[in-house]
This record gives structure tokens, C-alpha cells and sequence, in this order.
């Protein structure tokens, strides 16, 4: 699966990897990641059991952002030790699945490794659909420099697609065995319909908005899964709507971001190093209570 040459970390602002996940609209990418692992049964198991994502939802979004952008643009230091915290956490995270009958495991490298490719793969057909092109030789050096991320868990690194093609062949792969379990729609529902939360409160008109962006953005098997039905005309629709109101709100969509995900997150994008590799100064994780009380 590894065919491409690896990128220093921490990824730089020169990367592709870079402007895709600096952008606004991963906003979008990570309601439509989140409902992808919703389908995956062995993911949906662990989150459904363990997580705080619905009683908490924003403090949840904004530990998976601290870590995903943590490892991708901090320091290897508080990579390396962000990694660690996520292993000792998942290690509690395991069990027998209700729908399948098969043993869950956080820290089980098949189910790490889908985790980690929707997240990228949602980050990238969000960007696709509402800011610009990317060719398949752009999304192969993402692919690229995002791998050694996927390994920070434990992951092997030959099983970590490194190409647009081998994503799709992966996704082609896994598909068949995605379930749209009870927890998986309550999810689902939640993700695309939250609770109001205060700290949002100036945002929430733009919610119903941003769903339907993301709903735009699901593959066909998804949208079977989820009783969300096809509807091309409308997904042209939002896409013809979205993506100039994209390019002429950037300020907004800038603030929204920086407030949903939280400033420790968005400080790892102003802070990354102008090419890979380069210095960035680390982060001490009892900075970061979010960090130290994800779950």
C-alpha cells in the first residue's frame, strides 16, 4: 500500500495535508467522519459505550481536533505524548459488540486505521466539494504525509494506505461490512441535529446549513444506510450555495472555526511550521485539560 515518500513531522504549511485541515470547512469533513465511524459497528460499539460525545459533544469535538491537529502540526514531543494518552485511554475501550457478536478494541489497529482514513478522506471531500479541486497527485502526497499519523497509535505503517487509489480500494473493501445499528442512527441523528449549546448560541442558525452540507458530501452507501435517501438535485443545489458562501464569508467561517474547535486547536495551525520538519515549540499536555480528561 506505501508507494510514496514519507514527510517530516510536524507537517508543514506547504502540505497539502496543511490546507485541507486548516480549512473552515473541516468543520463539514468532521460531522461527515463522525458519521461514517457511526456506521462502522465495532467503532459505534466502543463510542456508544464509553465516549461523553453526547452528553458533552463540544468538549468531545474539541479533543479529537486537539489530537488530530496536535500530532499532525505540534511538536513530535507532544505528538508522541498526546499518542500515548489516547493509547492508555483506549485501553479501557473493549468489548463484544451486540450487533455483530464480535470483541471490539480501541486500540485495534483495523479500527484505528478506519478512523484515522475518514477523518482525512471526510477533511479532503469536504475541501473537494466547497473550496476547490484537489488532483489525484495532490490527494496522493496527502495521503503521504498523513500515514506516519496513522501509525501514532500503533497502526502499522504497511497498512496504512499512502494513495488515492489505495484509499478507495480500501473503502471499496470495508464497505460491505458497515451496519446502520440503532447506535449508529441515534448518532447519526445527533451529529446532524445537536442539542444547543450556549457557547455556540451566535452559530446555531447555520447549523441546519452545515448538515445539509455534510449530507451532500455521503456517499450513496452511507445515505442507504442512514434513511437519508438520494436526492442529486438537492445536493447540486446546496453545493451551488455552499461553496460561494464559502469563499465570501471565509472571516466568519475563521471565527466560527477558532471558536468551535477552541483556541489550544486552532494554536496548532497559526503555529505550524512553514515547511516540514520545522521547529515548533511544544506542549505540555497538563496545559491542555481537554486533553486530560478525554475519554
Amino acid at each position: 500500500m506505501n508507494s510514496a515518500e514519507s514527510t517530516s513531522l510536524p507537517l508543514g504549511k506547504e502540505t497539502i495535508a496543511y490546507r485541507v485541515a486548516s480549512h473552515p470547512v473541516t468543520l463539514i469533513g468532521a460531522a461527515r467522519a463522525a458519521s461514517m465511524q457511526a456506521l462502522h459497528p465495532l467503532v459505534i460499539a466502543g463510542v456508544s459505550t464509553y465516549s461523553s460525545f453526547r452528553s458533552r459533544p463540544l468538549e468531545r469535538l474539541r479533543r479529537t481536533g486537539w489530537y488530530v491537529n496536535a500530532t499532525a502540526f505540534g511538536h513530535p514531543d507532544t505528538a508522541a505524548a498526546a499518542a500515548a494518552h489516547v493509547t492508555r485511554m483506549h485501553a479501557r475501550v473493549n468489548g463484544v459488540d451486540p450487533v455483530t457478536g464480535e470483541r471490539y478494541d480501541a486500540n485495534d489497529p483495523e479500527q484505528q486505521l478506519y478512523v484515522h482514513l475518514t477523518e482525512w478522506h471526510s477533511f479532503l471531500v469536504a475541501y473537494r466539494t466547497y473550496v476547490r479541486a484537489v488532483s489525484e497527485s495532490e490527494a496522493d502526497r496527502m495521503w503521504s504525509e498523513v500515514a506516519p499519523l496513522g501509525a501514532l497509535l500503533g497502526t502499522p505503517i504497511e497498512m496504512i494506505p499512502t494513495t488515492a487509489a489505495a484509499v478507495r480500494e480500501y473503502f471499496a473493501t470495508v464497505n460491505a461490512g458497515l451496519r446502520a445499528s440503532p447506535a449508529a442512527l441515534e448518532t447519526i441523528r445527533f451529529l446532524l441535529s445537536p442539542p444547543p449549546i450556549r457557547e455556540l448560541a451566535p452559530f446555531r442558525p447555520a447549523f441546519p446549513v452545515a448538515a445539509r452540507a455534510a449530507i451532500a458530501t455521503f456517499p450513496h452507501h452511507a445515505r442507504a444506510l442512514a434513511g437519508l435517501g438520494d436526492s442529486p438535485g438537492l445536493d447540486a443545489l446546496t453545493v451551488a450555495a455552499v461553496r460561494p458562501a464559502v469563499a465570501l464569508t471565509m472571516p466568519l467561517l475563521r471565527r466560527a472555526q477558532r471558536m468551535i474547535a477552541g483556541p489550544q486547536v486552532y494554536a496548532f495551525l497559526e503555529n505550524a511550521p512553514e515547511r516540514s520538519g520545522g521547529y515548533v515549540a511544544p506542549v505540555e499536555l497538563d496545559m491542555v485539560s481537554g486533553l486530560r480528561a478525554a475519554a
